[in-house]
């Protein structure tokens, strides 16, 4: 599985090596494949409301849509800090300083900062010899750098450390707690767990104890609940600190949708199951694997019993009714009530994937060596043949199929157009919905079409 992840991913993206080749150039094309941009730029990147960064001689600068220089080529990186700003940086990346400018270019901070993070809560922490403030969204220094760490604003409420020991401030610069806490977690619902010595509990958004410090371990609040540990044993309090579900089990999850995973602690069942927020179990502690968050997809729970290369799948649904009995040899997340499966072959080398409804039933027979995990624009993106010489192609919601398999790469459907190309490193181009290739295939390099646009590069003779 991960293997044809980065398969995917790869193909869409425009590859780094790329970018210190002389004989690599980048331009624009739109989703008629028409050039908008000519083939001129040692690098673009990805466009915002008309807007992208460009490197000309090893600086970058901003362009728009028509090629107009919008900031000359002067700084060794830039990136999108918010709408209408940009992050720029002079130097290397080890030692170089950070700053941000307008799209207009003119400097709104100075490139003075060793860090600068994304804007929460309206404020962004900067750091500089080795300490963290914070400046607002204009790019004023709100906070002057005196804390050692910082946990960026959730809350409206930032976790920061001086001398070891963690306290919290406010977006209006104002310490709330002193710092004096071992340990603290971020806010959840009005309250923070913190830690002394080796005992944990909460304090409110004023820093009082809301529930006294007597718990081995604690997780936050997510659900009006709190996962908390004493000793070996697992179970969940609510806001006042009263314990509501039994501690009792060796491990558990935080409660989302109304659920969370539990695991027993007892020799016979040492595995995983689920709870609901009253502690009754929903699906009995045997499984090995409770599908990843959610817990519930569509209202459908994925588990698997056994290991990882020969454990078997099945589904359950909310009322701890099994609506798929352990058969697969994987299940895929449930979208739009359908979910794709894998069934090994007799060999147990390899095997075929197909697709199940959300009561279980086959829709498509598992025959593809590999399939999107979902439908795009109503197709599924499959692959025939093998790995050593794949073909890729699409099929309906029903299993027909729609493009045949004949490609060496492919991908998703969006908005019509899914990229492809014929023979490995051969060039790129797009298909429409009917096989037809709507964007010539002649693009060394092609990134994901974005506000009807695509970066595209091209290997140029010099």
């Amino acid at each position: 599985m991960k293997k044809i992840i980065i398969i995917m991913l790869s193909w869409f993206q425009l590859c780094s090596y790329l970018h210190a080749s002389d004989q690599i150039k980048y331009g624009v094309i739109d989703t008629k494949g028409t050039v908008i941009l000519d083939l001129t730029w040692d690098y673009i990147g990805h466009f915002h409301q008309g807007l992208a960064p460009f490197r000309d001689q090893g600086k970058y600068g901003i362009i728009d849509l028509s090629g107009e220089i919008k900031i000359k080529p002067q700084w060794d990186a830039v990136h999108l800090f918010q709408e209408g700003i940009f992050e720029v940086r002079k130097g290397s990346y080890q030692t170089g300083k950070w700053g941000l400018i307008n799209s207009n270019g003119s400097i709104m901070l100075k490139p003075e900062w060793d860090r600068i993070s994304g804007v929460r809560d309206g404020l962004a922490a900067v750091k500089k010899d080795s300490k963290w403030g914070f400046i607002d969204e204009q790019g004023d220094l709100v906070i002057e750098p005196s804390w050692d760490e910082i946990v960026h604003f959730k809350e409206k409420l930032a976790l920061v450390s001086r001398e070891g020991k963690w306290g919290v401030i406010n977006n209006k610069c104002e310490v709330l707690v002193e710092p004096k806490w071992d340990e603290i977690k971020s806010y959840y619902q009005g309250l923070a767990a913190v830690r002394s010595e080796s005992k944990w509990g909460f304090i409110d958004r004023k820093g009082n104890i809301a529930i006294k410090l007597e718990w081995d371990e604690v997780g936050s609040f997510s659900e009006a609940l709190a996962m908390v540990r004493k000793g070996n044993k697992f179970g969940f309090i609510n806001e006042t600190g009263e314990t509501l579900i039994k501690l009792q089990w060796r491990e558990v999850s935080c409660f989302e949708g109304g659920f969370a995973k539990v695991r027993s602690g007892t020799k016979e069942k040492n595995n995983w199951g689920v709870i609901n927020k009253l502690g009754e179990i929903v699906i009995e502690p045997e499984w090995d694997i409770i599908g990843p968050s959610p817990i519930f997809s569509e209202g459908l729970a994925r588990v698997r019993r056994g290991c990882e290369m020969k454990g078997k799948w099945g589904v359950f649904d909310k009322s701890g009714k099994m609506i798929v009995e352990p058969y697969w040899d994987y299940i895929g997340s449930f979208d739009k009530g359908r979910a794709i499966v894998f069934l090994k072959n007799k060999n147990e080398r390899d095997g075929r994937y197909g697709v199940i409804d959300n009561k279980g039933n086959t829709v498509i027979e598992p025959r593809w060596t590999f399939m999107d995990n979902k439908a795009c624009e109503g197709l599924y993106l499959v692959m025939a043949g093998d790995w050593d010489n794949e073909k890729w192609g699409h099929i309906d919601t029903k299993g027909k199929i729609v493009i045949k398999p004949q490609w060496s790469k492919a991908g998703r459907f969006i908005n019509g157009l899914a990229p492809v190309r014929r023979e490995k490193n051969e060039k790129r181009g797009c298909i429409n919905r009917k096989g037809d290739i709507a964007i010539k295939l002649e693009w060394d390099e092609m990134a994901p079409f974005s506000e009807g646009i695509s970066v595209v590069a091209k290997e140029v003779s010099k």
